[in-house]
């Protein structure tokens, strides 16, 4: 968040310190405007991760169902259990190969599709590794999900799927789209 917040908090400062220069009566020093930009920063900083603290302790983490079983699942559960910082708490793995699930994450299964699956499980979001999966079965599941009000993130295998409402997050150095 950092970047787009510095350059929000620089960019009202400079229209601010413009409006103060242009209009009458009062001439306002810039030091003062500076001033004011990196305590707006150092505090909206602060707010914000009280907030998602704040958050994550009242909510509870999201509860996160994988699919899909290559390397990059195991990874990303080590990852979160490591960072409970994130508010990610791996609740169970649907294999889609002939690898085992991470260590100590149950195999989900059961009759249904994968969306009926995660919402059995308590799952608040999805993630897809679809390098097992067909483009046809990838976008079945977004749309089940969707009207299931659950979450889905993908494992990215080039960046394949960008367009105007994808959001990219980043656990330890994991792309998530």
């Amino acid at each position: 968040d950092l970047p787009w917040l510095f350059h929000g908090v620089v960019i009202g400062t400079l229209v601010t310190w413009v409006l103060f220069k242009a209009l009458p009566p009062g001439k306002l020093p810039f030091v003062a405007i500076l001033a004011f930009g990196t305590g707006a920063l150092f505090a909206i900083l602060a707010l914000r991760s009280f907030v998602r603290g704040s958050a994550i302790r009242v909510l509870g983490p999201e509860r996160v169902v994988l699919v899909g079983n290559d390397r990059m699942a195991h990874v990303l559960v080590r990852k979160m259990r490591g960072h409970r910082e994130y508010g990610l708490d791996p609740v169970g793995i649907i294999l889609c190969g002939d690898r085992e699930a991470p260590e100590g994450l149950p195999v989900l299964d059961g009759p249904g599709d994968v969306a009926e699956i995660a919402r059995n499980a308590g799952a608040n979001r999805i993630v897809l590794s679809h390098s097992q999966l067909s483009e046809e079965q990838v976008v079945d599941i977004v749309h089940r999900c969707k009207g299931l009000a659950i979450k889905v993130s993908l494992l990215p295998q080039v960046f394949d799927a960008l367009g105007p409402s994808v959001e990219i997050d980043d656990v330890e150095g994991v792309t998530l789209l």
